[in-house]
């Protein structure tokens, strides 16, 4: 923060052309962000007293290139961890967006962006701790690896109650909540996911080697649904996400 106590948010990005402190619209500037916030970022950040600081991790939305002609069809069709090489190139990997739980309300609210709930599970405490530092500010993390039938990325749901049974698989559990960009690129694959990327122009060996296909093309993230009727978005991308880093199980 300058001296004229601005806030560092990070929501705008090179995407939008807007300055971080400039999403909500023309004209609000950071000073209202801290009112409405009372000063404070909530569990990852600090309160701001007289002549203090709020920080937030560095962030800003990457959005994604076309890149799927630097791989070979057998790489994108066959290889699991070449998701790993295209997270990497897209800038995929950088650090997702946190504000209040305030402040994602009314981000949801304002672009009409799907609220998302994620499930974690650990045998101890500092295992969930530790899982939650690094999915905030630590290296890129994918779930799925090589044994999802929806590809590698971060699962989330449309429904908290699917959150909460993935959360209660272990001994302790934590559940956020949280948002794409409102400039993501959803990829939606709802009508299947080898029709659905036939449609533009590549074919699939194995649907769980989707989330290869899709980052190469630029998504940041995948809509599926599942045979129960559940609605899931595979996140590729980290820097599209916006969370308040707080707990709700």
């Amino acid at each position: 923060m300058g001296e004229g106590g601005e806030i560092k948010a990070g929501f705008g990005g090179k995407f939008t052309g807007k300055k971080p402190n400039e999403v909500w619209g023309e004209g609000k500037k950071a000073e209202q962000m801290e009112n409405q916030t009372g000063g404070e970022q909530g569990e990852t950040g600090q309160k701001s007293g007289a002549g203090g600081t709020i920080e937030r991790p560095k962030a800003e939305y990457v959005s994604g290139q076309h890149l799927i002609n630097d791989y070979s069809k057998d790489d994108l069709q066959q290889n699991f961890d070449l998701i790993s090489d295209i997270i990497e190139k897209q800038g995929f990997d950088g650090l997702p967006t946190v504000v209040s739980p305030d402040e994602l309300t009314r981000y949801i609210e304002e672009n009409g962006t799907p609220e998302l709930w994620r499930g974690e599970d650990a045998e101890t405490t500092g295992k969930l701790v530790e899982y939650q530092e690094a999915f905030i500010s630590g290296a890129y993390h994918r779930s799925g690896k090589g044994s999802s039938l929806h590809g590698s990325g971060t699962y989330t749901a449309e429904g908290k109650s699917t959150a909460d049974f993935y959360a209660e698989r272990n001994n302790f559990g934590r559940v956020n909540r949280m948002t794409l960009h409102k400039d993501a690129a959803v990829f939606d694959a709802t009508g299947g996911v080898k029709a659905s990327l036939e449609k533009t122009g590549y074919q699939s060996g194995m649907s769980s080697t989707i989330s290869n296909h899709v980052a190469a093309l630029g998504y940041d993230a995948v809509k599926i649904k599942t045979r129960q009727g559940d609605i899931f978005y595979v996140i590729l991308n980290r820097t599209a996400i916006i969370t308040d880093n707080k707990d709700y199980h």
